[in-house]
């Protein structure tokens, strides 16, 4: 057993116990299911923050989307043109209209959206759930409540009657992919960018915040100590590839579509596009807040109490 006796007094404490801090002030460990309890606690909290954020932007960027239906015909004719005017057929990139995939073509989709290298270290169970999910992000492009560009296919999918006017960002997220060496570095940043807002969460919720004077102990205990104490920044930094990206698909969208329709299509195109880049801004802020919040409610469930 080590013990630590300190300030001069003769009382010792089991240094698996007790937190030593600034001036040798001692401090009763908090106990593990303590802490466990409070990292609950802060996810319980703070996961439903970035929806709630996020939720009032994405309502407001779909309303004006499905409004640009009014000139689905001219979205259609411009964004088949651009396609091939943009050098985007030439590389393979296709058009689908996903309104009128079947579910078993959705399912085909869904398991392509994995990537290989994933695919191959991933148990067959999981990459079953990956792509009951992305099956389900599938169903919101179908039914004209989002459109995507999927890099691994070459693929556009858009719901046409609903959605048109999207198909120009979504041409941009392919420029990004096939003649940009910026834009495919930050599509693939992307995801190792959320998962670095994942592990801010986790680790602001779990983990304790030192005590004053109390040094980290080896490389671990610095990495998870520094990620503690800017969870809420690092959150919001995961998602600065993402906004990036955005903005030039959305900029590269509105140059293939300016000399294919009117003034007027073009601004209602750029104005939804502004509305739509919000959300993953207001996202990126939920995250941070979300990040932030567990661990403010970690301190203030497992905060050490001094004895000493």
């Amino acid at each position: 057993m080590s013990l630590v006796g300190l300030n001069g007094s003769q009382k010792c404490y089991n240094r698996k116990n007790v937190i030593v801090g600034e001036d040798d002030k001692v401090y009763k460990k908090p106990s593990t299911a303590l802490e466990i309890g409070a990292g609950v606690a802060g996810l319980t909290v703070a996961t439903p923050i970035q929806k709630f954020v996020n939720k009032p932007f994405v309502k407001m960027a779909i309303k004006d989307m499905h409004g640009l239906a009014q000139n689905g015909d001219v979205y259609v004719n411009a964004s088949k043109k651009a396609l091939v005017q943009s050098g985007l057929a030439a590389k393979g990139v296709e058009l689908v209209d996903a309104s009128k995939l079947s579910s078993k073509e959705l399912a085909k989709y869904a398991k392509g959206g994995i990537p290989s290298w994933l695919n191959k270290i991933l148990p067959k169970k999981y990459r079953q759930i990956i792509e009951k999910k992305l099956q389900a992000s599938l169903n919101t492009i179908k039914s004209g409540n989002n459109a995507a560009f999927i890099p691994n296919s070459n693929k556009i999918l858009v719901n046409m009657e609903k959605m048109s006017g999207a198909t120009f960002h979504e041409m941009g997220h392919a420029l990004n992919k096939n003649s940009s060496v910026i834009g495919k570095a930050l599509q693939k940043l992307r995801k190792p960018g959320m998962l670095l807002g994942s592990v801010a969460l986790l680790i602001g919720a779990f983990k304790r915040k030192k005590v004053e004077g109390e040094e980290p102990k080896g490389i671990s205990d610095r990495f998870t100590t520094f990620i503690k104490n800017n969870a809420g920044k690092l959150a919001f930094l995961g998602f600065v590839p993402t906004l990036v990206e955005e903005a030039m698909a959305s900029i590269k969208g509105a140059k293939m579509a300016k000399p294919l329709v009117s003034a007027e299509a073009l601004k209602k195109i750029n104005r939804v596009n502004g509305k739509a880049w919000l959300t993953y801004f207001a996202a990126a802020v939920g995250a941070g807040l979300a990040a932030r919040t567990a661990s403010w409610i970690n301190d203030k469930i497992v905060s050490p109490k001094r004895i000493a």
